[in-house]
């Protein structure tokens, strides 16, 4: 939970920079002062009031795109998925060119195992993502989560082409190279899928040691 909650709390000087652009001073500051107040909930991990003072800033002013993902957040985080995809569809008709929310809806659909809808979804992130100047930072999840739905129900070469391009995006997390490997394997290329697990390994992956010292030979 406090991981999730790490990457909410860093775009407050974003948000409270926003809100002193806004022209109505009324609304900006009523604003301000419950986002704020959300913050120290959640620093103080009372995450139920604090998502009744984000609901408050969003009646003040629906604009601010972080205000909505700090609410995901907070919804993922307690368990209240009905809501939270209620909230996601009312975000993707306020924010219809932003393939983050596409992306979080997919993963509702993907906790479900409704995996060819969640394609779906995580397709049209990559496509939002590919037509937008300012990519997300997010975007190598898309297709990470994409290929973890490919390889769940069977499409191992389409899994594979994903997690290809998930590793380019993104080299840095360990899960990401023992899924690429899974896929190889699935594909018959062992020797491949064992450098990929080695990789995870040197980044502190307990799977990818179990899986070396399974299917690959001893270094």
């Amino acid at each position: 939970m406090k991981r999730g909650l790490m990457v909410v709390l860093c775009l407050v000087v974003l948000i409270i920079s926003r809100c002193e652009a806004q022209p109505t001073k009324f609304v900006a500051e009523g604003f301000v002062e419950l986002f704020n107040g959300a913050l120290a909930d959640m620093r103080k991990q009372d995450l139920y009031a604090a998502e009744e003072k984000l609901r408050g800033a969003l009646a003040l002013d629906s604009t601010f795109r972080e205000v909505w993902l700090a609410l995901n957040e907070i919804l993922y985080h307690t368990k209240q998925k009905n809501k939270q995809k209620e909230y996601l569809k009312l975000a993707i008709s306020r924010f219809p060119e932003d393939g983050d929310f596409q992306y979080y809806y997919g993963m509702l659909l993907q906790r479900d195992e409704l995996f060819d809808q969640a394609i779906r979804r995580y397709s049209d992130a990559i496509l939002l993502n590919k037509a937008t100047d300012e990519k997300s930072a997010i975007g190598y999840a898309y297709y990470f989560n994409r290929g973890v739905c490919y390889y769940r129900t069977g499409k191992w070469k389409n899994s594979l082409n994903d997690f290809e391009v998930a590793v380019k995006l993104n080299d840095t997390l360990s899960y990401i190279h023992v899924n690429h490997g899974l896929a190889l394997q699935k594909m018959g290329e062992m020797i491949i899928a064992c450098k990929c697990w080695r990789k995870a390994r040197s980044l502190g992956d307990a799977e990818a040691v179990r899986l070396l010292g399974k299917y690959c030979k001893p270094d």
